[in-house]
């Protein structure tokens, strides 16, 4: 039964889902905002600076109860390297958040912050394509590779987040 209702994007959802729904809606309007600060920013407001790293983690925050029902889904799929997928992604998720933190609070400055977020960056971005590649018979998680590529560049993940909360709330 279960199964069934995620398998079909246009029946009435459960608790979980439509939980999971809004938080790829939440992930994407932070990303849409961080975005916006980091514009902001580069365009010689440094005030901004802070607000997008601010962003960044509320984001990755409301991205990982994303990834852990998508690792599950793919998981019951007989998906096997879904497991792996997952745990890269978490890594990485876990790792800009704390980063991200750690900037914000003064703990660590800007230029001993940059090359380990780029590399947790990158490991989020290896978890988007990773995971869209093992979706490519799924009817809820997108598996267009351009779409993934932006999504986990930080610049186009609301355009792969919001359609994904719309599918999972069955609108």
């Amino acid at each position: 039964m279960e199964s069934s209702r995620l398998a079909n994007p246009t029946a009435r959802p459960d608790a979980l889902r439509r939980w999971i729904g809004w938080c790829a809606y939440g992930s994407g309007a932070a990303s849409v905002f961080g975005i916006g600060f980091l514009v902001i920013f580069f365009a010689g407001a440094p005030a901004f600076g802070p607000l997008n790293d601010a962003m960044v983690v509320v984001q990755y925050s409301l991205m990982i109860p994303l990834a852990l029902w998508i690792g599950q889904r793919q998981a019951r799929q007989g998906l096997p390297a879904s497991r792996l997928a997952l745990a890269t992604g978490l890594i990485g998720m876990v790792g800009v958040i704390a980063l991200q933190l750690m900037l914000i609070g003064g703990l660590i400055p800007f230029s001993r912050q940059m090359g380990p977020v780029s590399i947790a960056f990158l490991v989020v971005l290896a978890r988007f394509v990773w995971t869209g590649r093992l979706a490519k018979d799924d009817d809820l998680i997108s598996s267009k590779g351009w779409l993934l590529w932006l999504a986990g560049l930080y610049v186009g993940y609301p355009i792969w987040a919001f359609p994904l909360g719309r599918r999972l709330l069955g609108r």
